[in-house]
């Protein structure tokens, strides 16, 4: 299969979009259970591992092409982070028990 966008081999697309939506998931949500994050970071390496492979041995190693490194991509990840800060914010401040329980509703998201 060849190394193409929407192929069986894959592509540089869909394999960085599943590596970056599972680091989505796991900043966005990782405070709600921190044991977690541990078993997530352990299946994305598994994950990072499979699609390297694929990629060299599956797909026989696409003919590398220069880059100045993953430009777009950045912007992404940034906006997945602070995204995430604001996630994590809301859900320390509506969900779990700290010294704001005794604020008003709009107190606590003026806070935040």
């Amino acid at each position: 299969a060849r190394y193409e966008y929407e192929s069986w081999g894959g592509s540089y697309v869909e394999d960085f979009l599943e590596v970056i939506l599972g680091f989505g998931v796991l900043v966005c949500f990782g405070i709600v259970c921190p044991v977690l994050v541990v078993l997530a970071l352990l299946m994305q390496t598994v994950e990072y591992r499979l699609l390297a492979y694929r990629m060299t041995w599956v797909t026989c190693r696409p003919f590398p092409n220069g880059s100045s490194g993953i430009d777009e991509w950045t912007k992404v990840l940034e906006v997945i982070i602070y995204v995430s800060m604001v996630i994590n914010s809301l859900l320390v401040v509506a969900t779990m028990r700290t010294s704001l329980d005794n604020m008003s509703r709009t107190m606590k998201f003026l806070f935040v």
